[in-house]
């Protein structure tokens, strides 16, 4: 069976990776293959474990699954594996019983912030592994198909059935798997994995709770800065990798040309990076609402519920406005909008078309200053004129 990884090079490593592993574990694997083909419709299981250390835009579309398996399994001591970025958008899930934190060394090398040595990972594996191994999980469910996802934290710590998909090897360690196609959404490719338990609906929107808090700080916003509810216009110009930024300018010239004319306020969200790099420009001379660095994940999904519509890279930042109910404006370059399209709201995708796109590369081999050609394509006119017509259509 071919692997499903697109890069040339990471695939032939991953299959060799594959034998090497299949012929040192094949001799250990007779109750899994027991319990191969076993039909899980209707079986109850007591603890479940969910594997989903990703990215927080992958998280966001990832949530829709998680409610349908707490509907699924209303009984069922449900815990999740996530990353430690992920902890806003869990903390007031009511679908997840216990969230257990790791930061997979191969995602940490990808983030921002500092690197863990391999030996520090190691002792900090070791304390995850004793913890899933105490849990003695009756099913564990990786949405990925990543292989060290699924030796890691399936096959090692001795889950009785493991659910994952047919993509980067390690189909011998699981009992149940499903295939995995490369231009599914996100969202559906989550629904298409737990088919084998009965799940079979269409998915649900996408969820990020909020507290009375964060809805409260959200309202103190709208009243200093004299914002009207359903009138104000939301520009997020960040995303972790440069090759999906459409530049700063850009964005820049975008928000004041909608203040002219149409004479609707704009409020520039973003994390700390992005106030770095939007500090250039006269914010505060050009009417702009600068909210970049200043609220929290929560607090911006609260103002999102409020706002007339986004406008941003495909970033997290999209899919949280997609979490909000928030008609969405994308202008996404190399991403694939068969994979990662706002899901369950009004949106308009800004792409123009390059032999080369969509692509997962990290840096654009076409481009001498780090954002990708595809966006740089996309003129400030572009963007307005597509705006524009999308507002229309609200």
């Amino acid at each position: 069976m071919a692997l499903q990884i697109e890069n040339p090079e990471k695939r032939k490593k991953a299959e060799r990776i594959d034998r090497l592993l299949s012929l040192l574990f094949s001799p250990f694997l007779g109750s899994t293959r027991r319990r191969k083909g076993r039909c899980l419709d209707r079986v109850q299981f007591r603890r479940i474990l969910l594997i989903r250390p990703h990215h927080l835009g992958d998280f966001i579309m990832f949530t829709p699954a998680l409610a349908a398996m707490r509907r699924r399994f209303p009984e069922s001591e449900i815990a999740l594996l996530a990353g430690s970025w992920s902890e806003p958008l869990i903390r007031y899930n009511p679908h997840v019983d216990r969230v257990i934190y790791h930061d997979c060394l191969w995602w940490r090398k990808i983030r921002p912030g500092s690197k863990p040595s391999s030996l520090r990972y190691i002792r900090e594996y070791l304390r995850l592994f004793h913890s899933l191994k105490q849990g003695r999980f009756d099913l564990a469910v990786d949405f990925l198909g990543d292989l060290r996802n699924i030796l890691l934290f399936m096959q090692l710590p001795g889950a009785r059935y493991k659910l994952g998909f047919e993509r980067s090897g390690g189909v011998y360690f699981l009992t149940h798997s499903r295939p995995f196609e490369l231009h599914t959404h996100e969202v559906k490719r989550c629904f298409d994995l737990l088919e084998p338990l009965g799940i079979r609906e269409e998915p649900g929107n996408l969820e990020v709770f909020v507290s009375e808090k964060e809805e409260s700080k959200a309202g103190e916003i709208l009243k200093r800065h004299r914002l009207r509810e359903k009138d104000f216009i939301v520009i997020h110009p960040g995303a972790r990798l440069k090759i999906k930024r459409w530049p700063e300018e850009r964005f820049f010239a975008l928000a004041g040309k909608l203040r002219e004319s149409g004479g609707h306020d704009v409020v520039l969200v973003g994390d700390r990076s992005d106030r770095e790099r939007m500090e250039r420009f006269d914010l505060e001379g050009s009417g702009i609402v600068d909210l970049c660095g200043k609220i929290d994940i929560l607090v911006l999904k609260a103002l999102l519920e409020k706002a007339l519509c986004f406008i941003g890279n495909s970033s997290a930042g999209m899919h949280l406005a997609a979490a909000a109910n928030c008609p969405t404006l994308g202008i996404i370059g190399p991403a694939d909008p068969r994979r990662t399209a706002p899901h369950g709201v009004p949106y308009r995708l800004i792409q123009k078309p390059f032999d080369c796109s969509p692509c997962l590369e990290i840096a654009c081999p076409l481009s001498d200053d780090g954002y990708g050609a595809c966006l740089q394509a996309v003129r400030v006119e572009d963007a307005f004129r597509e705006t524009v017509t999308f507002l229309s259509t609200l």
